[in-house]
């Protein structure tokens, strides 16, 4: 008997719908959720993806059964049913600056994670706005990054690209195994795009299940700038949160806002909601002046810190001095966040971390930056690993 979700769809709710809006069953899908159910596989153990009804069913090939996302784990959105499922990473209609806002839309850090064991899984993905910039590659900023999780270590499968900005609609065909077993699949979101309709299509005849849990749930919680977003990370399961939650099987959530990360304490009220397990500040880099970066930094850290009084906090400066801007602005910018730093320690916040942009690279910086300001991912590994030293035992 197929699972009956048709009581998943809404009965009140009406919705107008113009060119402009999401394709209309991914809607019906992402409303279903809204509405207050649970994503289908949860309490299901494996279902039999035949079994699979509307509204999260797409449609039907000669092979597959396609779904749509919204019947599976969504990460990295931590206000997803307070905005009905709409994939942002803060709260709608609230006011920020317009940079963050627009940034806000982007589905960095935004995972879709489940088990299965189809042999292969088709991905037909169309996006919104995929924004190209010179200093990474298409890869980088409108990519879908495509895992398997075997004996508890990411196997990389696909990367799903566009080659244009027109390019919009994508369609892949990814082989996971022989289908002898469930395998935990995650499937990182673009960093730098909007998400129009995204459909999984799994073999007649597979199982669906919900994934296995993080050893850490609590998320990481990132706020930062272009490089905190992904920036020039080749891929966006190789970019800087990805790397560092990855390490510790941990979930996170990703606030970089390419440009416009300048410590508001709008996004900084937002992120106390978050129930986290640690947070990670980097937005050296988007103050416009040592003197703007001096005005929010310590208030940036102390609305965080208030609101949670023992998870880890970790301060990072610029890593760029001397290629982005001056060697001796990067220090006055490192004094300013030092001093951010010790305030807290003498404050007695013993869990409280800084580290010096400037020491993670030392000589030959300019093997780890693809363009002077944005690190690659040998970049992404150093800045990674010096975070994750300072996270200690996280509470899970």
């Amino acid at each position: 008997m197929g699972v009956n979700c048709a009581r998943y769809v809404p009965a009140v709710k009406r919705v107008i719908y113009s060119a402009f809006d999401f394709n209309f069953g991914f809607d019906a899908a992402r409303l279903a959720r809204a509405d207050g159910n649970p994503p289908l596989l949860h309490n299901l153990g494996d279902l039999l993806v035949d079994n699979v009804e509307k509204p999260f069913l797409s449609r039907v090939s000669n092979d597959n059964i396609y779904m749509y996302i919204y019947c599976m784990d969504l990460d990295g959105f931590p206000f997803l049913e307070e905005n009905d499922y709409l994939l942002n990473r803060l709260v709608v209609n609230k006011h920020y600056s317009e940079g963050v806002d627009q940034y806000a839309q982007n589905t960095a850090g935004g995972r879709i994670r489940f088990k299965t064991d189809s042999p292969t899984i088709d991905i037909k993905i169309t996006l919104d706005k995929p924004i190209f910039v010179p200093w990474a590659s298409h890869y980088s900023t409108a990519g879908t990054d495509v895992y398997k999780i075997v004996d508890g270590e990411r196997i990389w499968l696909a990367t799903i690209s566009p080659y244009s900005e027109n390019e919009r609609n994508l369609n892949q065909n990814i082989t996971v195994g022989n289908g002898a077993e469930m395998t935990d699949i995650v499937i990182y979101l673009p960093q730098y795009a909007q998400i129009d309709n995204f459909e999984i299509g799994l073999e007649k005849g597979s199982h669906i299940a919900s994934p296995t849990p993080y050893t850490i749930e609590k998320p990481i919680v990132f706020y930062g700038s272009s490089i905190t977003q992904g920036s020039s990370a080749s891929r966006s399961g190789l970019s800087l949160p990805a790397l560092v939650a990855n390490r510790r099987d941990a979930d996170f959530v990703n606030f970089g806002f390419s440009g416009f990360a300048r410590g508001e304490q709008s996004v900084a009220e937002e992120i106390t909601r978050i129930d986290m397990s640690a947070f990670v500040m980097e937005y050296d880099h988007n103050a416009d002046t040592p003197e703007d970066l001096a005005k929010t930094h310590y208030a940036f850290y102390k609305t965080v810190r208030d609101a949670h009084s023992k998870v880890p906090i970790v301060m990072l400066s610029r890593i760029s001095g001397g290629y982005s801007i001056s060697e001796s602005e990067a220090a006055e910018r490192t004094d300013i966040i030092r001093q951010t730093y010790e305030r807290a320690k003498s404050d007695g916040d013993n869990n409280v971390f800084l580290i010096d942009g400037s020491n993670l690279f030392l000589k030959n910086a300019e093997f780890y930056l693809a363009d002077g300001k944005h690190p690659n991912d040998l970049g992404m590994t150093v800045i990674a690993e010096a975070i994750e030293k300072c996270l200690g035992a996280l509470e899970k």
